[in-house]
């Protein structure tokens, strides 16, 4: 039985290097994608909408904080 725990504890930690990796992958992607997603904004709907995400972004996140004190 111990020689199955010593399995899932490698199997344990290859899953955590490969989420890890995985997470800075998509981090890597992520920032370089923006500039592409930014400029079809631009394109579609004539000005940058970063602004606009921020404030939206501010308001979800107030509106979640609100919930959770109340």
């Amino acid at each position: 039985m111990i020689w199955f725990f010593n399995l899932q504890s490698e199997h344990d930690e290859l899953e955590s290097k490969f989420l890890e990796e995985r997470a800075q992958l998509e981090a890597k992607y992520q920032k370089l994608y923006e500039p592409l997603y930014t400029k079809v904004c631009v394109l579609l709907v004539g000005y940058d909408i970063q602004p606009v995400r921020i404030a939206l972004f501010e308001i979800i996140y107030w509106h979640k904080f609100c919930d959770i004190v109340w």
